[in-house]
């Protein structure tokens, strides 16, 4: 196992689905979404300075999704909240 930079960004690479788990596009840019915002310590994608384990565990809170669900992920949850 790859500690420091490179194992951490390795390990956030890795560990995304080859898909978004909302539309099932496999092209475009892939992003993690933390599926409780509540519980999100930090953003993966600044994640690659921490931290391997806290990296693994904060992986663990996410779905991966496409650039376009994404924004469209919050719309629905800024609606739903009132």
């Amino acid at each position: 196992m790859r500690t420091g930079y490179k194992g951490t960004h390795e390990l956030i690479q890795k560990h995304k689905e080859r898909k978004c788990v909302r539309c099932g596009d496999e092209v475009k840019k892939l992003i993690y979404h933390h599926k409780n915002p509540k519980t999100r310590k930090f953003i993966i994608g600044d994640g690659a300075t921490r931290a391997y384990k806290r990296v693994t565990k904060e992986i663990a809170k996410c779905v991966t999704v496409c650039v376009s669900c994404h924004p469209t992920i919050h719309a629905e949850i800024r609606k739903a909240a009132g």
